[in-house]
């Protein structure tokens, strides 16, 4: 295996990272729509009409914020991932590889 074959399998293992890092980001981003929904159902459970209230106003706007951050985050991942696929498709690595199996 040559030097340039070595760095064109680093460089294509790094745009599978930087996909994966995007879909982790959106993973985690997911974390905040479900807190969310649990102060809405804190607030389904509580006592007083006040505190109801608050913890439903609080658990709206945390999911309705939650879910433009996901929604933004999942159309970058949409758009992170049509690249690499795009890159990996025309990387030099790719094609030689393409080649050596076809023989």
């Amino acid at each position: 295996m040559s030097d340039d074959e070595t760095l064109a399998d680093i460089d294509l293992g790094l745009l599978d990272i930087q996909k994966d890092m995007v879909r982790i980001v959106v993973l985690i981003s997911s974390v905040l729509v479900l807190q969310g929904l649990t102060f809405l159902f804190l607030a389904w459970m509580a006592d007083s009409f006040l505190m109801t209230v608050v913890v439903a106003v609080l658990g709206v706007v945390v999911t309705l914020v939650g879910l433009r951050i996901w929604i933004g985050n999942f159309r970058a991942y949409g758009t992170v991932a049509l690249k690499v696929n795009e890159a990996k498709e025309h990387h030099p690595a790719a094609k030689e590889s393409d080649e050596l199996d076809s023989s």
